[in-house]
């Protein structure tokens, strides 16, 4: 029984080590996706920007960042896209955006966000 125990403390030290790089693993992974959630919500944000440009957005460059976010973006972000973009239409946009710029804010701050919509359109225009 005794000539186990070296065996068992090996196997629970290779199950711990792989247990703690996996977990490794996966808290980058996350770190590496938000960090690309971020960029395109920054570019998405400054791209909007330019809408009240005269000769507004580039059509490809819109093409290119909404196709990213429909990539990466969490489902609350794109529902609310979808909700500004209805908005728009209907004369709403405003409000409806910065209901958009607090859900990329709570995607990439993990639901933490004391701002409310009010607070965004302050910084926006």
């Amino acid at each position: 029984m005794t000539m186990y125990i070296p065996l068992l403390v090996v196997v629970l030290s290779l199950a711990g080590a792989l247990v703690g790089y996996t977990i490794q693993r996966r808290n980058e992974a996350h770190s590496a996706l938000r960090e690309v959630k971020r960029k395109a919500y920054h570019d998405f944000a400054t791209l909007m920007g330019t809408l009240s440009l005269p000769e507004g957005p580039d059509p490809k460059h819109l093409i290119e960042v909404k196709t990213k976010l429909l990539l990466i973006a969490a489902d609350d972000v794109i529902r609310a896209y979808q909700r500004a973009a209805e908005g728009i239409r209907q004369g709403t946009g405003n409000v409806k955006f910065q209901e958009m710029l607090l859900a990329m804010r709570r995607d990439c701050l993990q639901e933490k966000t004391n701002l409310s919509g009010s607070d965004i359109l302050g910084i926006v225009y």
